[in-house]
Parts: structure tokens; sequence; C-alpha cells
């Protein structure tokens, strides 16, 4: 082999490793941005994942509160009810303590025949 042919030789293979040099920087670039992408998608969806966390935290302190004034209200109506029922009892009591002694009354009543008015005497 001859010094030239192995010149040349040398300068295809400095030209290959150049190209492959030029290709891996391509690639390198590509996948940087691809990387850059990525990364930018992982960061709008970790702050999408954020946004539903604090959304999901709000609706169950919502829940919870609607869950507490349910809970309080049903507890209000029981008492209610029962104090409903306390008032009807007393008024049942009340009416059949009134009924008796208006039958006692009417007894004492009918049993006292009428009287006329005194008479005045005139002058």
């Amino acid at each position: 082999m001859t010094l030239t042919a192995k010149r040349d030789e040398v300068l295809r293979s400095n030209d290959i490793i150049r190209k492959e040099a030029f290709i891996m920087e391509r690639k390198k670039e590509r996948l940087a941005r691809e990387l850059d992408k990525k990364k930018a998608d992982v960061k709008k969806v970790e702050t999408e994942m954020n946004a539903l966390r604090h959304h999901i935290a709000v609706a169950n302190s919502k829940l919870h509160e609607d869950r507490e004034a349910q809970t309080q209200m049903t507890k209000d109506n029981v008492l209610l009810q029962n104090e409903f029922v306390h008032l009807l009892k007393d008024a049942e009591i009340r009416r059949s303590t009134l009924k008796t002694k208006s039958r006692r009354w009417r007894t004492k009543k009918s049993a006292y025949p009428a009287h006329s008015p005194p008479r005045m005497n005139s002058p």
C-alpha cells in the first residue's frame, strides 16, 4: 500500500467519522429537545394534579360540612318532633281535664233548679 492510498483511506475514514459525529450530534440535539418536551409535559401534569388535589380537598371539605349540617339538622328535627309530641300530649291532657271539668259543671248546673231573678219591691 502506498502512502497516497493510505492517506486516501485515512481521509475517507475521517470523513465517515465526521459524518457519524454529525449524525450523533443531531441525534443528541433531537433527544435533548424530546427530553425538554417530556420534562415540560411532566411539569404540566404535576401542575394539573396539584390543581385537582386542591379541587378534591375543597370538595371534600364542602362534603364534610354538608354531612355535619345534615347530621345537625337530623338531630334538631328529632328534638323538634319530640317537643311537638310532648306539647300534643300536654294539650290532650289539658283538653281531657277541661272536658271533665265541663261535665262536672253541667252536672252541677242541671242538679240545681233554675232560679228566677229576685224581684224588687216597688215603692
